[in-house]
C-alpha cells in the first residue's frame, strides 16, 4: 500500500493535493481497515522521507505546509506519534518564519494566486490559523499561539459588517471598477472562514469573538443560500457542512433543517442524473473536492455523521466499536 509514496512520488505538501492529504487518507485507512501497522509504517515513512518544507512557497491549506500539519495531526489524532509531532513543528515554525506583516497581525502570499496575504480557509489566514492553533494546543509552544493571534487579527482587520463575511482578495476577484468582492463558499470567504472558527472553538479556544465571527459566518451563508453546484469546495453541499456543524455548535434546530433540505434536494438530482459538479454543470468530472467524488461522499456524511468524518477539515473516521 505504501511501496508507491517516497521521496519523489508526491511533491506537493498539501492536505489536498499533496503529503498532507496522503497521509491523512492512508491513517484514515488504518481505522477503516482496522489494521495499526499501517500507522507504524507511517511513521517510518515520515522518519525517511525529505519533505521540502522550507522551500515551501505555497503555505495553505490546498498545497502548502498547513496542509501538511492537518494531515499530521490527523494521524497524531488517531494514535500519539512522536513523528508525526515532530514534522508538523518543523512545518509550523516553517509558516512562522514566512508570514508577511501587515498593518494589523499577519498572512501569508501564495503567489500562485495572488500578491497579497489571502483570507479565507483553503489558501488564507483562516486556515493557517486553525492549524497553527491546533499545533498550538499539542505542543504547548507560545510561537504558534502568537502567529495564531496574527492571522485572526489581519482576517478580522480587513472583515466587512455589512457584508457580514470576509473579501476574496486573490488577484482574480480584483473587480475593475474598484469594488470589493467576497464569495461564499469553503475555499474563499465566510463558510471557510467559519469552519475555521469552530474548529477553534470546539477544540477549547476561548476567544469570545469566535463566536461572533460563526455567527456573521451564518449569517452570510444562509444569506447567499444553498443553491449553485453542488460540490464541497465551492459549492451547496461544502455551504451545508459548515451550517451542520454551525447548528450543532448554537443548537439551532431550523438551520439543521434549513442543512437536511438542502442534502435531500441535491440527493433527488443526483438519483434523476442531474447533478452539478463544480467544475460544469454538465460534466461529471470525478474527484474529492469539485467533483462526483465529494458529492456523494457529503451525501453519507449527511445521511450517517457520526459514522462519515468532515473530510474539509480533514478529520479521521472514529474507530468501529
Amino acid at each position: 500500500m505504501l511501496s508507491g509514496l517516497g521521496a519523489g512520488a508526491v511533491r506537493s505538501l498539501g492536505g489536498f493535493e499533496g503529503w498532507g492529504g496522503a497521509l491523512y487518507a492512508l491513517s484514515s485507512m488504518s481505522t477503516l481497515l482496522q489494521d495499526p501497522s499501517i500507522l507504524q509504517r507511517l511513521d517510518d515513512l515520515v522518519r525517511g522521507t525529505e519533505f521540502d518544507v522550507e522551500s515551501d512557497v505555497a503555505y495553505d491549506i490546498i498545497g502548502g505546509a498547513t496542509g501538511l500539519i492537518a494531515g499530521l495531526l490527523a494521524r497524531h489524532g488517531i494514535e500519539p506519534s512522536d513523528e508525526a509531532v515532530r514534522l508538523a513543528v518543523r512545518c509550523g515554525e516553517h509558516l512562522v518564519r514566512s508570514a508577511t506583516r501587515q498593518a494589523v497581525g499577519a498572512g501569508w502570499v501564495n503567489r500562485r494566486i495572488g500578491t497579497t496575504p489571502l483570507t479565507g480557509f483553503a489558501h488564507g489566514a483562516a486556515g493557517a490559523s486553525w492549524a497553527l492553533s491546533r499545533l498550538s494546543a499539542v505542543t504547548g509552544l507560545e510561537s504558534f499561539g502568537a502567529a495564531t493571534q496574527d492571522a485572526l487579527a489581519f482576517e478580522r482587520s480587513v472583515f466587512a459588517p455589512t457584508a457580514s463575511n470576509w473579501p476574496d482578495l486573490r488577484d482574480s476577484a480584483r473587480a475593475s471598477d474598484g469594488k470589493t468582492r467576497f464569495s461564499v463558499s469553503w475555499c474563499h470567504g465566510a463558510p471557510g472562514v467559519g469552519i475555521a472558527r469552530l474548529g477553534m472553538r470546539m477544540s477549547g479556544d476561548l476567544d469570545p469573538v469566535l463566536d461572533t465571527e460563526i455567527r456573521a459566518a451564518v449569517a452570510a451563508t444562509v444569506r447567499a443560500g444553498l443553491h449553485g453546484n453542488h460540490s464541497l469546495c465551492h459549492g451547496a453541499l461544502g455551504n451545508a457542512e459548515f451550517l451542520r456543524l454551525a447548528a450543532m455548535h448554537l443548537s439551532d434546530p431550523a438551520l439543521a433543517q434549513r442543512c437536511e433540505d438542502a442534502a435531500t434536494v441535491v440527493a433527488r438530482m443526483a438519483l434523476a442524473g442531474r447533478v452539478r459538479t463544480g467544475v460544469s454543470r454538465e460534466v461529471g468530472v470525478p474527484g474529492l473536492m469539485t467533483g462526483l467524488a465529494g458529492i456523494g461522499l457529503a451525501l453519507l456524511r449527511h445521511a450517517e455523521p457520526l459514522a462519515v468524518p468532515c473530510v474539509l477539515t480533514l478529520e479521521p473516521p472514529r474507530p468501529r466499536a
